[in-house]
């Protein structure tokens, strides 16, 4: 009797536009609800496909079995790139990138040195504008991390650090847990949209790298490298995937 009531007081208490009003508003949010779930779903299906090439781009999983551990990471070896790029075939290309940690960058402006706390750094090949695409501003991207101190910059971090994009040839050293070395910005490049797995607005040369740790030329034992090759287009993958166990068992890369 009370519930019935209830319901006779409740359809008295709204008018039809107080019930319209609330159908509305019901409606509204139910459509706004759907809008902000359908752009998150798009920007996360969206990751790095502004790369004309995206299809053929592939991370190299590394994947450490020892007898009490599995290890399963993106964190690759020095040697994994140039290994498996002259191992299996269908490998056109391959990149490493390796982010720095506790980096301070160091820029001389009016005569003084100003530094500044700054973390996304990579190391990177000179083959990374060759798989990954980069509008540059300024710069020649066949050459522009193809030596020891060079650094291709974001127009953030231009902007940024320097007050404009005109910076080619302008300097800036790098202190970080990898060491410090100094740097010719050889290169200017518009930033990267936000949905991509790299976020970084400046990449150092992999051969500064190299000069600081030898390990980085071709070891197997340092775990903080990202590798990414680039297929041929008509490549197998699941053959692809069969070759990488092969060179993991012919460089007694398991852990066991």
């Amino acid at each position: 009797m009370i519930k019935i009531l209830l319901k006779y007081k409740l359809r008295r208490f709204f008018s039809a536009e107080q019930k319209n009003l609330i159908s509305l508003a019901g409606l509204i949010i139910a459509l706004s609800v759907f809008i902000v779930i359908f752009q998150v779903i798009s920007f996360e299906l969206s990751f790095d496909k502004f790369h004309p090439d995206y299809k053929n781009i592939y991370r190299v999983q590394n994947k450490r079995i020892y007898k009490n551990l599995v290890d399963d990471s993106a964190g690759c070896p020095p040697a994994t790139g140039p290994t498996v790029k002259n191992e299996i075939p269908d490998i056109d290309n391959f990149t490493r990138v390796k982010p720095l940690s506790n980096s301070v960058i160091t820029i001389q402006k009016n005569g003084e040195n100003s530094n500044y706390p700054h973390n996304n750094l990579f190391y990177a090949d000179n083959s990374f504008f060759n798989i990954f695409f980069s509008d540059f501003l300024l710069g020649n991207r066949t050459e522009a991390l193809s030596e020891t101190g060079m650094a291709v910059v974001s127009r953030s971090f231009a902007l940024k650090y320097f007050g404009t994009v005109n910076i080619l040839g302008g300097h800036f050293t790098c202190n970080s847990a990898d060491g410090f070395s100094e740097f010719t910005i050889t290169g200017i490049i518009e930033d990267w949209p936000e949905n991509s797995y790299l976020n970084f607005d400046c990449l150092l040369s992999y051969r500064s790298l190299e000069n600081l740790h030898s390990d980085a030329i071709n070891g197997w034992g340092w775990n903080s490298f990202n590798t990414f090759v680039q297929l041929n287009p008509n490549a197998n993958v699941a053959s692809v995937e069969q070759q990488l166990k092969g060179v993991v068992a012919k460089y007694h890369l398991s852990g066991e």
